[in-house]
């Protein structure tokens, strides 16, 4: 029993334990999604000026005709730019995916919560429709870790409505951004609404952690003290 108190002890001065496992896993979703949203920017801007200086240069490419020397150039550095942003985004996704299972998988260690952990992850890769069940999903989270703060008696941090709002409803709007990219202004649209839904994850993503940061934490120092408690009463119970 003392080498469980020991070790409870040091993973609790340990810098290693200040974060669950899937606490770094979030953070690390939010570092591929942020970087992946300044190269889309990027690649957006330099498609637009592509687009813009040399409109027929897609139909001059489709007829077997070389591009000028600038446009040339200007069509590689947007190509080149598609593969990081490509790692940027399986990255993301593949760490998203993962965070949101284990992130219900730990919620289930305090309450019960309506979508089992398989659910979630297979919910959230629904084409078209991801944006409602990543709702529904965040917003129970939300109300289980609520709900588990009342039992710690903990300050419970709660992900403003707009942020839900918007990934809700800005986010089903990127589906229709999808099959509307004629005209530059639209395209526009499309990157301003997806910049804005991404942010609007983050920000939740953030809350989230931190609250299951904080009961995971909390989890932890119960256990201590009562292996603490458990070796005095058992010295105690020896000195008698």
């Amino acid at each position: 029993m003392r080498n469980d108190v020991e070790e409870l002890v040091q993973k609790a001065v340990d810098p290693a334990w200040n974060e669950s496992e899937n606490t770094r896993r979030g953070k690390s979703a939010i570092f591929w999604a942020k970087a992946g949203l300044i190269i889309a920017v990027i690649l957006s801007v330099f498609s637009e000026i592509f687009l813009a200086c040399f409109p027929n240069a897609y139909e001059t490419m489709g007829n077997n005709q070389n591009l000028s020397p600038v446009a040339a150039l200007l069509f590689l550095l947007t190509m080149l730019l598609l593969i990081p942003f490509g790692l940027c985004v399986i990255m993301a996704l593949y760490k998203g995916i993962s965070w949101i299972y284990h992130a219900v998988e730990e919620q289930r260690q305090f309450t019960k919560t309506k979508f089992s952990p398989l659910a979630a992850l297979i919910c959230t890769i629904i084409p078209i429709l991801n944006p409602l069940f990543d709702y529904l999903i965040i917003k129970d989270l939300l109300s289980c870790q609520k709900e588990a703060f009342k039992r710690f008696n903990l300050d419970f941090k709660d992900v403003p409505e707009k942020i839900l709002k918007s990934i809700l409803y800005l986010g089903l709007a990127t589906s229709i951004f999808m099959f509307t990219q004629e005209y530059a202004i639209l395209r526009i649209l499309s990157i301003i609404n997806g910049v804005i839904v991404l942010l609007s994850y983050i920000k939740a993503m953030r809350i989230i952690i931190e609250n299951a940061q904080l009961l995971q934490t909390t989890m932890f120092n119960a256990m201590l003290n009562q292996k603490v408690e458990e070796i005095i009463a058992q010295r105690k119970a020896d000195s008698i």
